[in-house]
């Protein structure tokens, strides 16, 4: 499976560049010329895949073609309305042409090592590196999601109540497993009627490193307000993220603790996802951390089927038995984007047999 996925994923990373051909202007060639970089990278996580079969490897390619995949379709947004030159353009091209340069340094140091072993000291114990990071954003198609229905009331009565606010502010961690549907979870709550009704501003925050500069204008914009930050992913062990629900002094050094951004009287609130149930409970205390379990086969089936498209439903319940779609589910382990994926490569199998 693990294989197949990668294969996908080079796929359709390989149409998404063919399909950007070409959408960059000559200035933004000039300055950046993302696209160059996101061939280079494409090229070389091919040569990877054909020379590095090892679990670490795949899961390590795997990481950089979701990051790339989320990565090229803000590029190709922010080049379709015409935002390359704003700040935040600039901002992020800087950053991506950055990361893509990391990755093909990484990657070429991998093909001509492969199997050397050995690890950055940016990386992190569970192997995965700064350059490994994904964008996310807000946006979510609620008909695609099953299974979460329990979990966004959770969230909804937890921000809402009042009587779980510690000196007017809470602070929750939600942690679990890669594709377990942390992020999901995290935009169906962003988009609940009742949060957005509750909560302004609410603020969306992927891959956040330390920003200790903003950390005064962050306060000044949000003090007074009922506020919602969503940090999605949070990946580093770093002190500047420690203790959100303190208020620290300006004499101890504020700038550099995110708490100091966060007034804490109007009852705001800090949602936080990560892999490791350790960085929740220092960044949100051990008794607000939440883990966020696999799905039940029931959601995993209704999951796979939606991506998997409508011939491919029909096939399965043609069967006889369910030995098919048994064994795909027994591999899903209940997580969505394993199921999302796994119907997506069905339906991609299923279109060659008939074409």
């Amino acid at each position: 499976m693990a294989g197949k996925t990668e294969e996908y994923l080079l796929n359709k990373l390989d149409g998404a560049l063919e399909q950007a051909q070409g959408s960059e202007d000559c200035l933004s060639k000039i300055l950046f010329d993302i696209q160059t970089h996101f061939k280079n990278v494409n090229s070389l996580l091919r040569e990877a895949k054909n020379g590095d079969h090892s679990d670490a490897g795949e899961s390590s390619r795997r990481g950089m073609l979701y990051y790339l995949l989320n990565a090229l379709a803000k590029w190709q947004m922010l080049l379709e309305r015409k935002r390359v030159y704003s700040p935040e353009g600039i901002r992020f091209a800087v950053a991506l042409n950055r990361e893509l340069k990391t990755m093909e340094s990484s990657l070429k140091g991998e093909t001509s090592t492969i199997g050397g072993g050995g690890s950055s000291e940016r990386e992190r114990d569970d192997g995965q590196s700064k350059s490994h990071d994904r964008w996310s954003n807000r946006t979510v198609d609620r008909s695609r999601v099953f299974g979460f229905n329990e979990k966004e009331n959770f969230m909804e009565r937890f921000l809402i109540r009042r009587d779980n606010e510690v000196k007017g502010f809470k602070a929750i961690g939600i942690y679990g497993v890669a594709g377990v549907g942390k992020t999901t979870l995290c935009q169906l709550t962003f988009n609940n009627e009742q949060v957005t009704n509750d909560f302004f501003p609410r603020i969306w925050v992927c891959k956040h490193r330390g920003l200790p500069g903003l950390l005064f204008a962050l306060r000044r914009v949000l003090k007074g307000r009922r506020y919602l930050i969503v940090l999605d992913d949070a990946f580093y062990i770093d002190n500047f993220f420690d203790n959100l629900w303190s208020e620290p002094k300006l004499e101890d050094n504020c700038t550099e603790k995110l708490a100091f951004g966060l007034p804490k009287q109007q009852g705001g609130a800090v949602i936080v996802t990560t892999r490791s149930e350790e960085l929740a409970k220092e960044m949100v205390g051990e008794e607000n951390v939440h883990p966020l379990l696999p799905l039940q086969e029931k959601s995993c089936r209704e999951i796979f089927e939606s991506s998997a498209g409508e011939e491919v439903k029909q096939l399965l319940n043609f069967q006889t038995d369910n030995d098919l779609e048994d064994t795909i589910m027994s591999k899903l382990g209940g997580l969505p984007l394993a199921a999302k994926i796994m119907g997506n490569i069905m339906e991609q199998e299923f279109g060659k047999l008939f074409n």
